[in-house]
């Protein structure tokens, strides 16, 4: 299975939502690889070229493939990041800045930044300002790696230049960094927890037919990346997937538009946390 869309009528497609345990298998592989990752032909073309996002910047795809064995169902998909050379900065004005460990925070400047936060900058200065899709690249590693801002000795951005994962050389196309840290985390025989979504799309068939189209994708917000022990999905890690849900809905924030579960199952849009009816009716309240 793999991205792609497929009516909701076929049979031989079942998409699937909620969180799983994932291996990383390899990034930016080229058309024959990925077929030899899937183990049959590949229908779509591959280029990692420079692109523009939906805000206008340029930026440089980085996608992961992955995959899982779950309740006796294999899923190798992939999950795509998106590096520019623009810095981050927020609507209000803020810049993202992060610190040699490797957490980020907004801010005008450096100073002011380190001043908010001196707690946080007294362990670990910051020392830049962020670029675009930095920041969910970094959480998607940190994840994976089981990496612990905490530890006395982490010092996550200077692992990273050593390793020549930079924000310059990403934007440039060199992956050859991210290679050895997918060859690093399996050593540890380490996986991520990653959410299943689908996205459902109605199309108008020529004889005015209407069928729905199921995408089955990776949510690839950092909100919903997890660090596994064992490299299982526990109840502790659905848990703290329940927590990341209940926060947004508190806070009136989004949970994407692809609809999903906690747990692991077939794909039914009842059962999505973020399913929404149609057409929302006014509930009656009696005041008695």
């Amino acid at each position: 299975m793999f991205s792609g869309t497929s009516e909701s009528t076929n049979k031989s497609y079942m998409p699937y939502t909620g969180m799983a345990a994932f291996k990383i298998l390899a990034v930016n592989p080229t058309k024959t690889e990925i077929e030899d990752i899937l183990n049959r032909p590949y229908p779509l073309e591959v280029n990692y070229d420079l692109r523009t996002d939906n805000n206008g910047n340029s930026v440089r795809p980085i996608e992961f493939w992955v995959t899982t064995q779950t309740n006796n169902v294999t899923i190798t998909d992939r999950i795509t990041f998106q590096i520019g050379d623009a810095t981050v900065k927020s609507q209000n004005g803020n810049y993202q800045y992060v610190n040699t460990k490797g957490i980020s925070r907004y801010g005008q400047t450096i100073e002011e930044v380190t001043e908010k936060y001196k707690t946080i900058s007294e362990k670990s200065a910051f020392v830049r300002p962020m670029v675009i899709g930095e920041d969910a690249l970094y959480n998607f590693m940190q994840r994976a790696l089981g990496y612990k801002s905490s530890e006395e000795s982490a010092q996550f951005l200077t692992d990273c230049e050593q390793a020549n994962i930079t924000p310059s050389s990403l934007y440039q196309g060199d992956v050859n960094g991210l290679r050895g840290f997918i060859e690093f985390v399996n050593s540890k025989s380490r996986k991520v927890g990653l959410v299943l979504g689908v996205k459902p799309k109605e199309k108008l068939l020529d004889d005015g037919t209407k069928i729905t189209q199921n995408r089955q994708v990776i949510l690839n917000n950092p909100d919903f990346f997890f660090t596994l022990a064992g490299g299982i999905v526990t109840d502790y890690n659905t848990g703290k997937l329940q927590e990341v849900i209940d926060y947004k809905i508190k806070n009136n924030a989004s949970l994407g538009t692809a609809l999903f579960t906690i747990g692991f199952q077939q794909y039914k849009k009842e059962d999505c946390v973020n399913n929404m009816p149609s057409n929302p009716q006014a509930t009656a309240i009696s005041w008695g």
